[in-house]
């Protein structure tokens, strides 16, 4: 009798300890590698052909004259009920002059502040 209750308590340790891991994928916004933004060349790239390669921004700011796309990649991992997770936000930031031509871009990490420049 003693050995089957060692048995129970080790299936129900078993199936308690792996009903409570888990593991969760954060994957939002289309990512733009370094590489694919390299088709951005300041001062000749225009407004429509920045639509063209990558279609609309996911946010604009100074009457669309910058252009955001953004993207969010990571995951989230616990064990009965304690864990951690990271996370890894980006943006390509496009600024356009008064003739819709690239002025400057660049892939920075996290947000962009508004009216930060853009600069190395």
């Amino acid at each position: 009798m003693k050995k089957l209750s060692s048995i129970f308590i080790l299936f129900l340790f078993i199936f308690v300890s792996l009903s409570s891991c888990g593991y969760k994928s954060y994957n939002h916004g289309k990512e733009i590698t370094p590489e694919k933004a390299s088709v951005i060349i300041d001062g000749k790239t225009t407004k429509s052909e920045i639509f063209l390669e990558f279609g609309d921004p996911s946010k604009t700011m100074n009457n669309d004259k910058v252009f955001f796309y953004s993207w969010l990649r990571g995951g989230r991992g616990h064990i009965f009920g304690l864990g951690s997770g990271s996370a890894e936000s980006k943006s390509l930031v496009i600024v356009f002059d008064e003739n819709d031509i690239v002025e400057s871009h660049k892939i920075t990490r996290g947000a962009t502040a508004a009216g930060a420049a853009i600069g190395d």
